[in-house]
């Protein structure tokens, strides 16, 4: 799954910031030129995401989805999701695996939560409710 390199630096910046493992984020202003040069612990986003993008053309067992569009039109991409994998979901199923895929559920859930990771910050919050609306407050635009 491929997520805009915007809202992708500004999640990564805070989930940096609460990672005790990772070196210290720094400043904004700092994190922001080394994400766009690539120079992260997990590298490029670009090179990966483009890697990944080319890779599709030629496998067709690799299905790439968008973050943006699961948050569009969940339903939508699991019924794609779904048709890729060769299955068939009743509807209290995709309900079921909608709920359990909505940001409060997920908040709760200690397998994806990172709740049980020692080495996380938790009085640090890295996952914003409204993603598009905080990612704009960063980027200042001339």
């Amino acid at each position: 799954m491929a997520r805009n390199a915007k809202d992708n630096a500004v999640s990564y910046f805070h989930f940096d910031r609460m990672n005790r493992v990772q070196p210290e984020a720094g400043d904004w202003s700092s994190y922001l030129r080394r994400f766009m040069e690539g120079k992260m612990v997990f590298g490029s986003w670009y090179d990966h995401v483009n890697a990944w993008w080319k890779k599709k053309e030629t496998y067709s067992n690799l299905h790439y989805m968008f973050y943006e569009d699961m948050i569009e039109d969940t339903d939508r991409e699991v019924d794609k999701l779904c048709h890729f994998l060769g299955l068939s979901s009743t509807v209290e199923e995709k309900r079921q695996i909608i709920s359990n895929a909505q940001f409060d559920n997920m908040k709760k859930n200690n397998m994806v939560n990172h709740s049980t990771v020692l080495a996380m910050d938790f009085k640090i919050v890295y996952v914003a409710r409204n993603a598009k609306d905080s990612v704009v407050s960063y980027y200042h635009f001339e």
